[in-house]
């Protein structure tokens, strides 16, 4: 089975890493120096090309390009499959994932705390005014983000758990740095205390609930692609320590980003992994020519995920068992990856993939 869906995970195409003081807000400019140090900062804007409009008009036409060839048909004849919207770089967030599912209700949020995870990314915690909240979500999906005087809708996934939600009141986002309205509002106006409204929406999400699926799991990240992963990770791990899912059940986590710190949420897979000795996570940077391409710590690996990672991760997966389990596989990330890996994984005969592009 192939779930082909798409939406905003939390940036457009063609974002940079902004320097401290590209951080308008002097909040933020106060956590980024001194969460990362300048140094950091300073390296990984180095790192990362600025984006002019003209390179932004070429990695537009390539990454749309992309979208438009990542069609079903691609992937042979599977049941339940689901059609993407165009990538056209014109249209919103609305109109990309017009045919989603989402919850009718609208509800109020407050800014609770605003903190940088990465010289790009800051993480925003929402906090609902109704408790107990009026609403739910399931590990992965989305909220549509309504700022006032803002006329765009934002798309961002939840990267928090929906036991989060229930034990105390919060939503938590991590919005990358891009000129599209809605996360620059973020990272240059958004303020502790200020009152947005959510809505809850998205068809991607952890199966295990509502379907008994009880697979071993493997989830691949791409860039911000790692928020609905994380979602479904904190949510397996939580339902772990309480008994509402085995504890033997096997995850492997693929995630890769430009810069290593551009990894958010690494510390905490490897607290958890440090615990659990069924959860992998294995890490990529693909900028080869960073500071910290060295390899210096060995789940950390200076390429792209390949054939090899994939295989390695199947072994993982399945060496508790007598016979190849099935397993099921969750991908986040730009459409070109997407494409690759989930070609990858069909040649090895993981049919279960489920999957959300980015742009």
């Amino acid at each position: 089975m192939l779930r082909v869906l798409s939406r905003v995970c939390c940036t457009v195409f063609c974002s940079r890493v902004p320097h401290s003081g590209s951080l308008k807000t002097p909040y933020l400019q106060s956590v980024f120096a001194l969460n990362l140090g300048h140094s950091s900062v300073a390296r990984a804007a180095q790192n990362m090309d600025e984006c002019s409009s003209e390179r932004s008009k070429n990695v537009a036409s390539k990454l749309c390009t992309g979208m438009e060839e990542l069609t079903v048909e691609d992937f042979g004849n599977h049941q339940n499959k689901q059609k993407s919207p165009e990538g056209d770089s014109r249209s919103d967030h609305l109109t990309r994932t017009s045919d989603n599912t989402r919850d009718a209700g609208v509800y109020s949020v407050i800014v609770h705390e605003l903190k940088a995870l990465s010289p790009s990314v800051i993480e925003v915690v929402l906090q609902c005014e109704q408790k107990p909240p009026a609403f739910t979500f399931k590990a992965g999906q989305w909220v549509d983000l309504f700022i006032p005087n803002l006329e765009t809708v934002g798309g961002f996934s939840m990267f928090s758990s929906p036991t989060e939600l229930n034990e105390n009141n919060q939503l938590k986002l991590a919005v990358k740095y891009s000129t599209h309205p809605p996360a620059l509002w973020m990272h240059d106006q958004c303020k502790i205390g200020d009152k947005l409204q959510v809505r809850v929406g998205g068809d991607f999400y952890y199966l295990g609930d509502n379907s008994g699926h009880d697979r071993p799991i493997m989830l691949i990240a791409g860039g911000v692609g790692i928020n609905p992963l994380c979602s479904i990770i904190r949510y397996i791990e939580q339902c772990k320590r309480v008994g509402v899912i085995r504890k033997s059940l096997p995850l492997c986590l693929l995630y890769s980003s430009k810069i290593k710190d551009e990894l958010i949420f690494k510390d905490e897979f490897d607290n958890f992994a440090s615990v659990d000795e069924n959860f992998l996570p294995l890490y990529y940077t693909t900028n080869t020519q960073s500071a910290d391409s060295d390899e210096s710590e060995s789940n950390v690996h200076s390429r792209r995920i390949g054939r090899s990672d994939l295989e390695r991760a199947l072994c993982f997966l399945t060496q508790t068992s007598e016979k190849t389990p099935t397993v099921d596989a969750y991908m986040c990330g730009p459409p070109p990856m997407i494409k690759t890996i989930t070609a990858e994984l069909r040649s090895l005969k993981v049919d279960n993939i489920h999957f959300e592009q980015w742009w």
